[in-house]
Protein backbone atom coordinates (compact mmCIF):
# COMPACT_ATOMS: atom_id res chain seq x y z
CA UNK A 1 0.00 0.00 0.00
CA UNK A 2 2.69 2.58 1.08
CA UNK A 3 4.77 1.81 -2.46
CA UNK A 4 1.14 2.38 -4.44
CA UNK A 5 1.35 6.17 -2.89
CA UNK A 6 4.74 6.36 -3.59
CA UNK A 7 6.06 6.37 -0.12
CA UNK A 8 9.41 4.24 1.36
CA UNK A 9 8.71 2.68 4.98
CA UNK A 10 11.39 3.38 7.14
CA UNK A 11 11.77 2.39 10.74
CA UNK A 12 12.40 5.12 13.57
CA UNK A 13 13.76 3.55 17.11
CA UNK A 14 15.39 5.58 19.61
CA UNK A 15 18.96 5.35 20.09
CA UNK A 16 19.27 3.51 22.40
CA UNK A 17 17.60 0.09 20.94
CA UNK A 18 20.64 0.35 18.40
CA UNK A 19 23.47 0.74 20.47
CA UNK A 20 21.14 -2.42 22.80
CA UNK A 21 22.18 -4.24 19.73
CA UNK A 22 25.57 -4.81 20.60
CA UNK A 23 24.95 -6.17 24.04
CA UNK A 24 21.97 -8.21 23.25
CA UNK A 25 23.66 -10.35 19.98
CA UNK A 26 26.41 -10.59 22.27
CA UNK A 27 24.96 -11.28 25.53
CA UNK A 28 26.77 -13.40 28.14
CA UNK A 29 25.44 -14.32 31.52
CA UNK A 30 24.45 -12.43 34.06
CA UNK A 31 22.69 -8.52 33.34
CA UNK A 32 24.12 -6.28 30.77
CA UNK A 33 23.66 -2.15 31.39
CA UNK A 34 23.68 0.30 28.79
CA UNK A 35 23.73 3.65 29.49
CA UNK A 36 23.31 6.05 26.60
CA UNK A 37 24.43 9.57 28.12
CA UNK A 38 23.41 13.38 26.21
CA UNK A 39 23.70 16.76 27.10
CA UNK A 40 20.01 16.61 28.39
CA UNK A 41 20.01 13.35 30.31
CA UNK A 42 20.59 9.89 30.04
CA UNK A 43 18.38 6.66 29.07
CA UNK A 44 19.74 3.71 31.16
CA UNK A 45 18.60 -0.21 30.17
CA UNK A 46 19.65 -3.17 32.41
CA UNK A 47 19.44 -6.50 30.49
CA UNK A 48 18.57 -10.07 31.75
CA UNK A 49 18.54 -12.77 29.26
CA UNK A 50 18.31 -10.25 26.41
CA UNK A 51 15.31 -9.10 27.08
CA UNK A 52 14.86 -5.27 29.23
CA UNK A 53 15.04 -5.95 32.70
CA UNK A 54 14.77 -1.79 34.02
CA UNK A 55 14.50 0.94 31.30
CA UNK A 56 14.44 4.82 32.05
CA UNK A 57 15.02 7.97 30.86
CA UNK A 58 16.51 10.62 33.13
CA UNK A 59 16.56 14.33 31.99
CA UNK A 60 19.03 16.36 33.99
CA UNK A 61 21.59 18.93 33.90
CA UNK A 62 24.70 17.71 33.28
CA UNK A 63 26.07 18.13 37.27
CA UNK A 64 23.01 16.09 38.60
CA UNK A 65 23.51 13.03 36.01
CA UNK A 66 25.73 11.05 38.40
CA UNK A 67 23.12 11.32 41.08
CA UNK A 68 20.38 10.08 39.21
CA UNK A 69 23.05 7.22 37.65
CA UNK A 70 23.45 5.91 41.25
CA UNK A 71 19.53 6.29 41.63
CA UNK A 72 18.82 4.00 38.58
CA UNK A 73 21.47 1.55 40.22
CA UNK A 74 20.60 1.51 43.42
CA UNK A 75 16.61 0.88 42.22
CA UNK A 76 18.47 -1.97 39.94
CA UNK A 77 20.64 -3.24 43.24
CA UNK A 78 17.50 -3.20 45.73
CA UNK A 79 15.56 -5.28 43.27
CA UNK A 80 18.18 -7.92 42.25
CA UNK A 81 19.02 -9.14 45.75
CA UNK A 82 18.59 -12.70 46.37
CA UNK A 83 15.70 -11.32 49.02
CA UNK A 84 13.72 -9.94 46.46
CA UNK A 85 13.78 -12.45 43.81
CA UNK A 86 16.65 -11.53 41.88
CA UNK A 87 19.97 -13.59 41.55
CA UNK A 88 22.11 -11.94 38.56
CA UNK A 89 24.40 -9.41 38.53
CA UNK A 90 25.63 -7.12 36.26
CA UNK A 91 28.21 -8.58 34.43
CA UNK A 92 28.69 -6.28 31.20
CA UNK A 93 28.53 -2.43 31.11
CA UNK A 94 28.04 0.07 27.73
CA UNK A 95 28.22 3.44 28.00
CA UNK A 96 27.83 5.50 24.98
CA UNK A 97 27.61 9.15 24.14
CA UNK A 98 28.10 12.41 26.49
CA UNK A 99 26.92 13.50 30.26
CA UNK A 100 29.46 10.95 31.78
CA UNK A 101 33.06 9.33 30.76
CA UNK A 102 33.38 5.62 30.57
CA UNK A 103 35.71 5.40 33.14
CA UNK A 104 33.18 7.81 35.83
CA UNK A 105 30.05 5.63 35.44
CA UNK A 106 32.59 2.30 35.74
CA UNK A 107 33.68 3.48 38.83
CA UNK A 108 29.88 4.67 40.33
CA UNK A 109 28.66 0.98 38.98
CA UNK A 110 31.78 -0.99 40.75
CA UNK A 111 30.88 1.20 43.98
CA UNK A 112 26.79 0.97 43.77
CA UNK A 113 26.89 -3.17 43.24
CA UNK A 114 29.72 -3.88 44.93
CA UNK A 115 31.81 -5.46 41.01
CA UNK A 116 34.57 -4.84 38.99
CA UNK A 117 33.47 -3.72 35.97
CA UNK A 118 35.16 -2.37 32.81
CA UNK A 119 32.60 -0.35 30.18
CA UNK A 120 33.14 -1.90 27.02
CA UNK A 121 35.28 -1.02 24.07
CA UNK A 122 34.62 -1.49 20.65
CA UNK A 123 36.88 -4.14 20.36
CA UNK A 124 35.11 -6.02 23.30
CA UNK A 125 32.03 -6.36 21.23
CA UNK A 126 33.79 -7.68 17.86
CA UNK A 127 34.12 -4.25 15.85
CA UNK A 128 37.52 -3.18 14.90
CA UNK A 129 37.25 0.40 13.89
CA UNK A 130 40.02 1.76 11.04
CA UNK A 131 41.69 4.51 13.58
CA UNK A 132 41.27 5.86 16.55
CA UNK A 133 39.81 9.03 15.48
CA UNK A 134 36.57 7.05 14.65
CA UNK A 135 34.39 7.33 17.31
CA UNK A 136 32.36 4.03 18.42
CA UNK A 137 29.82 5.85 20.24
CA UNK A 138 29.09 7.92 16.80
CA UNK A 139 28.39 4.68 14.70
CA UNK A 140 26.92 2.52 17.71
CA UNK A 141 23.04 3.52 17.43
CA UNK A 142 23.35 2.76 13.46
CA UNK A 143 25.44 0.10 13.22
CA UNK A 144 23.84 -1.29 15.98
CA UNK A 145 20.14 -0.97 13.97
CA UNK A 146 21.54 -2.53 10.87
CA UNK A 147 22.74 -5.57 12.65
CA UNK A 148 18.78 -5.90 13.26
CA UNK A 149 18.60 -6.72 9.12
CA UNK A 150 20.36 -10.32 9.56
Amino acid sequence: MLESVGWRAGLILPRHLGEAQWLVRNGSAGDSLLLSGSTQGFTGVIFRDKHPLIVRTVECAEDEFEDEFYRLLLFYRDRSTPEAGGASHLARLMVVGDGITKQRAGEIVNETTGGDLRPLQAEDLGLQLPSREFSFDSIAAPAGLATLSW
